[in-house]
Order: structure tokens, then C-alpha cells, then sequence
């Protein structure tokens, strides 16, 4: 699982504690476990925050390509250009309430 959400030397970081590993590596982890459970919905909230635009773009790709092969997601963001990027169906919550809702595109 580790190699599928593209964590370099995967074999060697299964042994790696947390404070070992970049934010970007433990994010990717922590993807790593809920997709062993092959989910039919993947809830991710604010998936890439305080990472580098380079790895952002990564992990939103491979949360597009779940997306793709049927895994839906309950992307949870502040920044509606990525939320657009992937979203079939975008809600504008404030204060726990739906106040605005679309198609994406």
C-alpha cells in the first residue's frame, strides 16, 4: 500500500517511526492504511495542508485516480480551485449548514 501512494523505499519506511518521516510521507502513510481496507468511500479532510505544491499536486492525483476507479471521496477543503479539480458535486458549508450547492463543472 505504501508503494501505491508513491512512499520511496516503501520497504525500509514500514519500520520508520512517525517523527522519522516528512508530512508528506506520513500523510501518504496514513492514506496507505485506510486504503487497505479498499473503501468504497474515502473521506479526506484538508489532505494537503502545509505541503510543498509539488507533492500537493501528487496526492491529489492519486486521490483523483481512486476517484476514477470508483472510490468515492468526501473531500473536506477551504481552497475550492482543488476542490473543483476533482469534485462531481461541490457544497458550500457554513456554520454546519449547506448554504450553496453545484455540479463542479
Amino acid at each position: 500500500m505504501l508503494c501505491s501512494v508513491g512512499v520511496p523505499d516503501a520497504v525500509s519506511r514500514m519500520s520508520s517511526s512517525p517523527h522519522e518521516l516528512s508530512g508528506a510521507l506520513r500523510q501518504r502513510a496514513l492514506l496507505a492504511s485506510a486504503l487497505a481496507a479498499t473503501p468504497r468511500i474515502l473521506i479526506v479532510d484538508e489532505p494537503t495542508t502545509a505541503l510543498d505544491a509539488t507533492v500537493q499536486a501528487r496526492n491529489l492525483s492519486h486521490l483523483g485516480r481512486l476517484r476514477q476507479d470508483g472510490t468515492a471521496l468526501l473531500l473536506i477543503r477551504h481552497h475550492l480551485a482543488v476542490v473543483v479539480a476533482l469534485a462531481g458535486r461541490i457544497a458550500v458549508i457554513q456554520h454546519g449548514h449547506i448554504i450553496e450547492q453545484s455540479a463542479s463543472r
